[in-house]
């Protein structure tokens, strides 16, 4: 599967804005199997929330502003699992 293969595509900054991550989604492949969805990473490289167009939506119709940080509108309460 593409996200596994390409997962670095698929991160994003959590100080990156929400304008640098509608870039990112756009530049997905259309055949990209995660082609809605971030997950946001802190500095030290963990996962700390995830982030899709829908969060970004509900953002921009709130605020109306594209350079809000990420990790000011990520879900933070996401649900993961590990593959082996």
């Amino acid at each position: 599967m593409k996200i596994f293969k390409n997962y670095e595509l698929t991160l994003i900054n959590q100080n990156a804005t929400i304008l640098e991550a509608l870039n990112q989604i756009n530049s997905f492949p259309d055949n990209f199997l995660s082609r809605f969805m971030l997950f946001v990473k802190s500095d030290n490289e963990s996962i700390i929330g995830s982030l899709t167009d829908g969060d970004i939506r509900r953002a921009l119709t709130k605020n109306k502003d594209l350079h809000i940080k990420v990790s000011k509108i990520c879900n933070k309460n996401f649900t993961y699992a590990f593959y082996t």
